[in-house]
């Protein structure tokens, strides 16, 4: 069977997931410890790539949402657009508490991920084909309460915007 080669050494978005996942998981306790104002936080129980019913909290979720591949005119490169979604759910009795906890998580990631260095974003990608990176964090969103007789859970998000360029195949 013949070797397929492609045109482009394309990863697309399955790698920065992969890649923001592993770093997130490794730098989140002293993150959160630092947005607790010193305290620390219990740290994330279930790490998720996909939406999914649990029943465990903290959960974060490193969820792809799209990508927008785009080949150059001279047909020397692609362009992508990558759109990630972070999310953050926790729950429990004071809602008042959950709310504060649920914003400093979030401050958490966001700091986290301001300081992600090019290696840690965009391991296992072509990287002498690949340039022009550029992640954006885009605007804090905060849920509304879902309440249980006894819980109340509360989530909160942001989307990131990676853009790459992937060059030709060798």
């Amino acid at each position: 069977m013949e070797l397929f080669s492609p045109k482009y050494e394309t990863r697309f978005i399955e790698q920065i997931v992969k890649n923001l996942k592993t770093y997130l998981e490794a730098k989140e306790g002293p993150a959160l410890q630092w947005a607790n104002y010193g305290e620390l936080m219990e740290p994330t129980k279930v790490w998720r790539v996909s939406r999914w019913f649990n029943t465990l909290f903290p959960v974060t979720s490193i969820i792809p949402i799209s990508t927008v591949p785009a080949e150059a005119d001279d047909a020397s490169r692609i362009n992508e657009v990558h759109t990630i979604l972070l999310e953050t759910e926790i729950d429990g009795s004071n809602p008042d508490q959950i709310s504060s906890a649920i914003c400093r998580r979030i401050n958490a990631y966001d700091a986290l991920l301001r300081k992600i260095g090019k290696l840690e974003l965009l391991g296992g990608l072509n990287l002498d084909v690949v340039g022009g990176e550029w992640m954006d964090i885009g605007k804090h969103n905060y849920q509304y309460f879902a309440q249980s007789p006894t819980l109340y859970k509360l989530s909160a998000n942001f989307e990131l915007t990676i853009k790459v360029i992937e060059g030709r195949s060798r």
